[in-house]
């Protein structure tokens, strides 16, 4: 409705300035009050969003509810915005996670040009794989701040929006191929608090990936020595274990604890498992990858094969909230369990230790990569337009007005509130004597 009031138009569309001279053209009343216009940065209502005690949808937050930032710290959520916006996208990223926003939703990248001359500059040995403050680093920034003076080349992080990435989706390389242009670098860990676990979360991983469903048994192979490696490691804890034969043992207690948590018959995971702290995290995310877990030597990766898909997506948001990039995908299973179809693989280049099995943990530090710049960073593959939905737009009080959005907790900006004046103006008639004058827009 404002925007269809000609005298209105300075106040949304240009310099609040031209006020104070419009002032002098035609009759305002200035009062007390606040007159803000709001930038849109919306993601659709259905966008999974990280909060401390797990996913909510996007359209199911308010405000002073605590998301996370890229750092992975919890901030809050100050504004809440609601609109229909005129263009959307949805942006594929080489995970595959897909995320729908406006055209005015703003991210902020790494390009192509700026991920190859950061690595090219050798800029990794001691800003790390991606700099700590990577939605404000810029090459001319880093120089200065060591006195080194004018940059060999301004590179750095760039904030976008939707449009302008759709418009600057690919870049041609030296052999003709388009290659990704954008990039955004995954997350740090989440800072979540310890919890209360009944069950030691690493006993409770390994249990999910070899237990027996409707009892305390768990199966392993005793001809490697792992065997030895569990047992001491379990009764220095206070657990008793007992060997029941070569492949498997049994922990006392453990069944009952199972029941207890409601975990027994069905290897349901509650969510305190999952929205733990770190270490706790960790030690669930270890006891995955020592039971179903393993190195793949030719792609320099590990990976874990699960035949519930549940557990497949929980061990890929356990690798993501420590700050990993996998990939879960499903395929046809050929053999084995009656009455399953399907198997689910999570995979990816980790930067942690994800093992506690000494044979595991040597493999894995025997096939660690150099070259990290490509697992640290997800790139957008493909963009398409897409029918405008509800969507919603969030401000929240992080440092770098960056949270959280979708299961692969991709980092992206929020939205702008900007005060356009700190006075409310009334437009009224030429008549400024006449006490009924009649007020146009407010």
């Amino acid at each position: 409705f404002l925007k269809e009031v000609p005298m209105l138009k300075p106040l949304i569309e240009r310099d609040t300035s031209e006020l104070f001279e419009l002032k002098n053209q035609v009759n305002i009343e200035i009062h007390t009050a606040s007159f803000r216009t709001i930038r849109g940065y919306a993601l659709s209502v259905n966008t999974p969003i990280p909060t401390p005690s797990g996913f909510k949808k996007m359209g199911d937050l308010e405000i002073g509810d605590e998301v996370f930032d890229e750092k992975g710290k919890k901030i809050k959520i100050t504004n809440i915005f609601d609109r229909m916006p005129n263009k959307a996208f949805r942006f594929t990223f080489s995970d595959g996670t897909t995320i729908d926003a406006d055209a005015e939703h703003q991210w902020v990248t790494w390009d192509h040009r700026s991920r190859r001359r950061y690595y090219m500059h050798g800029l990794i040995k001691d800003q790390g794989v991606v700099p700590d403050d990577w939605p404000v680093w810029s090459s001319q920034k880093d120089m200065e701040s060591k006195g080194i003076g004018r940059p060999i080349s301004k590179f750095g992080a760039t904030q976008l929006s939707s449009l302008d990435i759709a418009n600057s989706m690919y870049v041609e390389s030296w052999t003709g191929a388009n290659l990704p242009n954008h990039a955004i670098p995954n997350c740090l860990p989440l800072e979540i608090g310890p919890r209360d676990l009944l069950i030691d979360p690493y006993l409770f991983g390994l249990w999910l990936g070899d237990g027996t469903k409707k009892t305390g048994v768990i199966a392993t192979n005793f001809a490697n020595g792992d065997s030895e490696w569990i047992q001491s490691s379990f009764e220095e804890k206070g657990y008793k274990l007992v060997r029941r034969n070569e492949y498997s043992f049994s922990i006392y207690g453990l069944q009952t604890e199972l029941r207890t948590i409601g975990a027994l018959k069905n290897k349901n995971i509650p969510d305190k498992y999952l929205w733990a702290s770190r270490s706790q995290r960790l030690a669930l995310l270890q006891g995955f990858m020592d039971s179903d877990g393993y190195v793949n030597p030719d792609r320099k990766q590990v990976s874990l094969t699960a035949t519930r898909k549940e557990h497949a997506e929980a061990v890929a948001f356990l690798a993501r909230s420590l700050g990993q990039k996998p990939t879960l995908k499903k395929y046809k299973r050929t053999e084995g369990c009656p009455g399953k179809t399907h198997d689910y693989s999570v995979s990816w280049t980790s930067t942690i230790n994800p093992f506690r099995l000494p044979r595991k943990v040597a493999t894995w530090e025997g096939n660690k990569i150099s070259k990290l710049q490509n697992v640290s960073m997800r790139t957008i593959v493909s963009c398409e337009e897409i029918d405008p939905s509800p969507m919603r737009c969030i401000t929240v009080d992080s440092s770098n007005a960056m949270y959280l959005c979708g299961k692969s907790l991709i980092p992206t900006h929020n939205t702008v509130a900007a005060a356009l004046f700190d006075e409310m103006a009334f437009w009224r008639s030429e008549d400024a004597a006449n006490p009924d004058r009649e007020i146009l827009a407010a």
